[in-house]
């Protein structure tokens, strides 16, 4: 599906390939509906055009093309026993996620070095839920190639993957809903506890936040969870709102344990954290000086100096960068990367591959939690762009489209392109009778995804001296923690609550030829020498 130039604005269904879920909040007006009044002929004039050199063999999956997997999939000849994603249980077999398989490097380079005008094949990546066995998994296949034919072939995913399993994953809690009722279960079995604590219960404003991962010790795989209050607004503050049998630093082994203790005439309760103005994002206490008088803003005094090919998903900046641009399930990336006209140095592809977060805290749930944020997806949790904040309001935007089990969706205004001046220049020089100096302006392609509590603004800056830096932007809810006994692990930021030390570590991709193929990488220091 090939979206149109409205309102100054690119609607790209191919750009994308993932499965998301909605922005939270109320959604601002976009783009196209403050530009409502502009008519079309003076978009066409701000955006130029540009035919890609050939198709974009990283386009995404066409609603056809994944249609049609999902079909070959559930034929009883593949033997893959697939149940409906709408109605499969948890003890099914069932279809989590179709994508396109990115072509293989060495068979894409013949295109793209215009050795022959034959696309690589082209395959489908399906992610099965095997749920129907005493010990669940998850299996990688690969689908081609397409279209759908007598010979397309459906075989598991192995190439990939370097591990025992090659692309088979256990899945530790397959019948979640069995868990979390379970685990219900034995928080209301302490009810009066909790009530007495904290005058609260599942029943009412208290659920359970669990820890993740489930902690593996000699076979047994232990899961710790938090109470935690429910938000009383519309803002999610669930995550830096935990109350605290690990209670106060002690241990206690069972119910009953903790029930005898929290009665106890020497027993210390600690206070909770409550939800109020204080964890809302909305604006609060007095406006700063000149705070009523509108700040700078970035102003495109002309047409846009990048053409796009919204066919192809193709991008062109000034003839120095030519880039196809999609994004996967857990990943985001630039295919390929042109760092000169007509030269020889190409990036094949450069992309985030995984965001990890590690949590400290003096009890087992939050020091034992570790978030792969590629297990939700960065590509999934796209959200839509806000036009004048995220990206100026002379950018371009464009749709994406994802997958979600079977079925297609679209997110609208999920990325953004524009050029923007850096504030200081490239190069300068003065000399007796003469100066120079340089504007520094960078080309962007941008992209926010919101995973749970954390925002991270993805943003990809091309510069004209050949220079490319990837910048990650995190912003949203802390994953708090309760702030007794955690001292050394989190400064205390309210009343009973701890800002939990934590680190981000992203990883990405860079694929890069350098005057050809035949490249190595040297690792150089400067190693200590002492010298007579």
């Amino acid at each position: 599906m090939i979206g149109t130039l409205v309102s100054c604005m690119l609607d790209l269904a191919s750009w994308l390939s993932s499965y998301g879920h909605d922005p939270w909040g109320v959604t601002p007006l976009t783009a196209q509906q403050r530009r409502s009044s502009l008519n079309s002929s003076v978009c066409e004039a701000r955006q130029p055009s540009v035919s890609a050199p050939h198709g974009n063999i990283w386009a995404a999956l066409t609603d056809k093309e994944a249609a049609d997997v999902v079909d070959l999939l559930r034929r009883d000849s593949t033997g893959l026993n697939l149940t409906a994603y709408d109605s499969a249980g948890s003890w099914d077999n069932k279809i989590l996620l179709v994508e396109l398989l990115l072509p293989n490097k060495s068979d894409a380079l013949p295109l793209l070095n215009n050795k022959t005008t034959k696309a690589p094949r082209r395959c489908a990546r399906a992610t099965l839920m095997f749920g129907a066995t005493p010990n669940p998994y998850l299996q990688d296949y690969v689908i081609g190639p397409l279209p759908v034919t007598n010979m397309t072939e459906v075989q598991p995913l192995r190439f990939l993957y370097n591990n025992a399993g090659k692309g088979r994953v256990a899945v530790d809690f397959a019948d979640g809903g069995a868990l979390v009722d379970f685990a219900n279960g034995v928080g209301l079995s302490v009810a009066d506890i909790t009530k007495l604590l904290w005058n609260a219960t599942l029943e009412d404003t208290l659920s359970l936040l669990p820890g993740y991962p489930p902690l593996r010790d000699k076979g047994r795989l232990t899961v710790w969870y938090n109470f935690v209050n429910q938000p009383a607004s519309i803002f999610d503050t669930e995550t830096i709102l935990p109350l605290g049998w690990h209670y106060n630093g002690i241990f206690y082994p069972t119910a009953d344990a903790f029930r005898a203790a929290a009665t106890s005439a020497n027993f210390t309760k600690l206070g909770a954290n409550v939800d109020g103005p204080w964890a809302q994002l909305d604006k609060q206490g007095d406006p700063m000086k000149f705070d009523n008088q509108p700040p700078p803003t970035p102003v495109m005094p002309g047409p846009n100096r990048f053409s796009v090919d919204s066919k192809e998903s193709y991008v062109e900046w000034n003839g120095f960068y030519t880039k196809y641009v999609m994004l996967a399930r857990a990943v985001e990336n630039e295919h390929p990367v042109e760092l000169a006209p007509n030269c020889s140095s190409t990036i094949h592809q450069l992309g985030l591959q995984e965001a990890l977060a590690h949590y400290a805290g003096n009890e087992p749930a939050q020091s034992g939690t570790i978030y792969f944020d590629s297990k939700p997806g960065v590509g999934p949790s796209v959200v839509s762009l806000v036009d004048g904040y995220d990206c100026p309001t002379y950018s371009t935007y464009l749709n994406a489209t994802y997958q979600e089990g079977e079925r297609s969706y679209s997110r609208a205004n999920a990325i953004c392109l524009f050029e923007f001046d850096q504030g200081y220049p490239m190069h300068r020089h003065s000399a007796a009778h003469y100066t120079t100096v340089t504007k520094n302006i960078a080309f962007t392609v941008r992209s926010v995804s919101t995973i749970a509590n954390y925002d991270y603004m993805f943003s990809y800056n091309f510069f004209l001296d050949g220079g490319i830096e990837v910048s990650v932007r995190a912003s949203g809810y802390i994953l708090g923690g309760f702030s007794a006994n955690n001292e050394d692990y989190g400064w205390k930021i309210h009343d009973h609550l701890s800002g939990s030390i934590h680190d981000h570590v992203l990883t990405y991709k860079a694929d890069i030829d350098i005057l050809g193929e035949k490249n190595s990488l040297q690792k150089v220091e400067f190693v200590r020498a002492v010298a007579e």
